[in-house]
């Protein structure tokens, strides 16, 4: 386990975790027993969950993330030139101050080009999952995130759960079952439904 951070004050300081998770729904959803693992083997850590706008309610639904930061999508991916979604992305940054703290860890549980970017600017002194190098090639040091990489860039049949998988890259295996989650509100009053009427969601997709 890391040592807490230690202030000139002599005052111990928790243990800083970034998550990145700019995939979707599915993706945010099988992240949350990961992160139940981390806050149960250290309660005092900070846990930090960046995201993107669209799915970002459902972090909502634990009761371990400290920090939501909702990543803005249309305005840095949605730029017309590489170079505007760099200059977008470095603004945003700067605006959250992620960049002018460091993490004690940054678990990157995206596989995708882009957030190897966004992993890469944000300072942390230890980096899991993709991110980039000094001469920008790809990194990835950890065996288990290799294992997913390799899995989607062979478009193999992945065996084994994202469940369990972000657990070991998070390296907390124990404590993530059952997984304890909050009781949704969710406020319908904007559609003038009728009352007394059993409501029925449904999920039509994969993801």
């Amino acid at each position: 386990r890391l040592k807490k951070n230690k202030a000139k004050t002599g005052v111990l300081m928790s243990r800083r975790i970034l998550i990145l998770q700019l995939a979707r729904l599915g993706d945010i959803l099988q992240t949350l027993p990961a992160i139940q693992g981390l806050k149960k083997a250290d309660p005092t850590c900070h846990i930090s969950f960046v995201c993107r706008s669209t799915f970002a309610d459902a972090t909502l639904l634990s009761p371990y993330i400290d920090e939501r930061i909702v990543f803005p999508t249309e305005t840095i991916l949605g730029a017309p030139t590489p170079e505007t979604k760099l200059k977008n992305l470095k603004a945003w940054l700067a605006s959250e101050i992620l960049v002018h703290q460091e993490f004690d860890e940054l678990y990157n549980f995206t596989f995708s080009e882009s957030s190897s970017y966004l992993a890469t600017l944000i300072p942390a002194k230890i980096k899991k999952g993709m991110y980039r190098g000094k001469d920008e090639a790809l990194v990835i040091e950890d065996g288990w995130s290799q294992y997913v990489l390799s899995q989607i860039q062979g478009e193999n049949l992945n065996l084994l759960h994202l469940n369990d998988v972000f657990a070991r890259i998070a390296n907390t295996k124990s404590a993530i079952w059952p997984l304890d989650l909050l009781e949704p509100v969710i406020d319908l009053s904007h559609l003038n439904l009728p009352e007394n009427k059993k409501l029925i969601g449904v999920q039509v997709t994969a993801s």
